[in-house]
């Protein structure tokens, strides 16, 4: 073997090396992840929920809706936005991180590839995922031209605009992850980014508006005004979301190469440049990066404030609620932190409105839409954090094989089980105060309106909130329970088809339930009560035995995994 090492090759052999180098992990990397149920799982749910999205606009368009295609791609293009930002970049964080933390960057290094190649491999590979879940889409795109109010320019058009957007957040992600030691302090940063840009437009926007309305005056207050309206100018110019609005109004015929998928090439070159200069000084690392975790230990010596009976009654619910919820303390934190949010935004979005320039009577139906948003996000919340928590409690010590542990106390797994569920149930108690003080500041607007009806059968609508937090904390043990079932799943084939089983047909069969009732909303609505009221009976009654089922299939589960270790 020849003793020359990468140092002393010249260009043209670095660059072979380089790019031949970068082909080899671009295939590793697109090999490993074809073999991952996740990617597949991802594609399914991705083409499964366009199939039920376009199965709901098919009925009014068979009723000849107008512009339904348009309301299609509106929808797709927005959700299409908020999965780029959000999961987008937790897709590509994952790039160089996961090489930090399990110690494995080094190893690649040694291979000679170089920076530009190693993130060649890395970055095309993840990207070449993404541009297959977006090119499969593409049909249901094209699909929308035929519902009517939209054409094939403006599909093509918000398809480049997502494109270009998803190089730019890649590109960003990508950055973080060379800079950061770890995947969740790269996360942190790239939503921090954004916040601040976010942040940074919200205040040139109320500046320039103080400042044209007079409620601002100082020596330099036309330069000032002049430089803000010029930033919100070309912020509007590159933002993509509001190229999706200039794209998705009817009569849209600008060309597709425009000022902001220019923008979001040059941007995303600029930080991929950066990545590789940047990153020998970021990667020299040799040994690998946890997340440190900054604890404190404090002793209390108040006489009775801690006694030993109080944990070892219930010790995991304990254990979730104490250290994992910060106990009430946590608990009365983020009530307090969001209900200052709600009052902060009751009384300072008004004045910010008038400032901009609504009309006293565009106000009110402004704060209704705000709060609900508000209701719309916190009802998601409350939808999908507690079955996550209760479907995650054991995950951990399956993937540590530290299920043992957990017998260390004298309890049997159905009781454990009980524990880890109230757990993690107390956890998210302050869920449903933050949709009340929602609905609070909706009745508010109005009282004369909204909240007499309310107070005339305020026993029956007890009784039906009542019924409705019922119905929430057993929907959330159901779902919590079949996601803990899976954990034991050995079987990654199995577990995929399940998932998709679930994670699908449901999602899909609740689409064309709410397109039904849409349907019949406005010729019957006694019926419309009366179906979605029979269909929660049927399916209460139907999931018992099923949860059950489940119940006792997960103990067992429990208990072979025992008896295996």
């Amino acid at each position: 073997m020849s003793s020359q090492g990468i140092a002393l090759l010249d260009s043209a052999q670095r660059r072979e090396v380089t790019w031949r180098g970068a082909f080899a992990l671009f295939s590793r990397r697109m090999n490993r992840d074809a073999r991952d149920w996740k990617f597949h799982l991802l594609i399914a749910c991705s083409m499964l929920f366009l199939l039920a999205q376009a199965t709901a606009m098919a009925i009014p368009a068979l009723n000849r809706a107008p512009a339904v295609g348009l309301i299609f791609l509106r929808v797709w293009g927005k959700v299409g936005l908020f999965f780029i930002i959000v999961l987008g970049i937790s897709y590509f964080v994952q790039l160089l991180a996961e090489e930090k933390e399990q110690g494995t960057l080094g190893l690649v290094k040694l291979t000679g590839i170089g920076p530009l190649g190693i993130l060649i491999g890395l970055f095309g590979s993840r990207l070449t995922q993404a541009l297959v879940i977006f090119t499969l889409q593409l049909p249901f795109v094209v699909w929308s031209v035929t519902l009517g109010g939209v054409t094939f320019h403006q599909a093509v058009a918000l398809f480049v605009t997502l494109l270009s957007t998803l190089f730019l957040a890649g590109n960003l992600a990508l950055f973080a992850s060379v800079v950061c030691s770890n995947a969740a302090t790269a996360s942190g940063a790239c939503f921090l980014i954004l916040v601040g840009l976010s942040l940074g437009y919200g205040s040139c926007f109320l500046l320039q508006a103080a400042i044209s309305n007079g409620t601002l005056v100082f020596s330099g207050a036309p330069l000032v005004g002049s430089m803000c309206d010029s930033i919100i100018s070309n912020v509007q110019l590159i933002s993509p979301y509001h190229r999706l609005g200039s794209i998705l109004v009817t009569g849209y015929s600008d060309p597709l190469i425009n000022p902001q998928v220019v923008a979001s090439l040059i941007l995303g070159c600029s930080l991929f440049r950066l990545s590789w200069r940047r990153f020998e000084k970021f990667t020299n690392q040799t040994e690998p990066v946890l997340p440190a975790r900054n604890i404190k230990l404090t002793i209390r010596k108040e006489k009775g404030t801690r006694k030993s009976q109080r944990c070892w009654n219930n010790p995991y619910v304990w254990r979730e609620f104490q250290f994992s919820g910060k106990g009430l303390k946590g608990v009365a934190g983020g009530i307090l932190i969001v209900a200052g949010l709600a009052i902060l935004l009751q009384l300072g979005l008004p004045l910010i409105l008038e400032r901009v320039g609504y009309l006293e009577y565009e106000i009110p139906q402004m704060m209704d839409g705000a709060w609900i948003a508000w209701m719309f996000v916190t009802g998601t919340l409350s939808a999908v954090l507690p079955f996550a928590l209760i479907g995650g409690a054991l995950t951990n010590e399956l993937k540590g094989q530290t299920l043992s542990t957990l017998f260390l106390v004298s309890r049997r797994p159905d009781q454990i089980l009980r524990n880890l569920i109230l757990g993690r149930f107390l956890m998210v108690a302050q869920l449903p105060v933050w949709l009340a003080l929602g609905m609070f500041f909706i009745w508010i607007g109005d009282p004369s309106r909204r909240i007499s009806p309310y107070l005339d059968g305020w026993l029956i609508h007890a009784v039906l909130a009542l019924l409705i937090i019922l119905l929430w904390v057993y929907a959330s043990i159901f779902f919590g329970v079949a996601a803990m079932r899976l954990d034991f799943i050995k079987s990654q084939i199995l577990k995929g088809l399940v998932v998709i089983a679930v994670m699908n047909f449901g999602p899909v069969l609740i689409m064309l339930l709410v397109a039904l009732l849409r349907a019949m909303f406005f010729e019957d609505r006694d019926s419309v009560f009366g179906l979605l009221i029979s269909t929660m009976v049927i399916c209460l009654g139907m999931s018992i035995p099923i949860l059950v089922a489940i119940w006792n299939s997960t103990i067992d589960a429990i208990r072979q995994r025992m008896e295996e270790g």
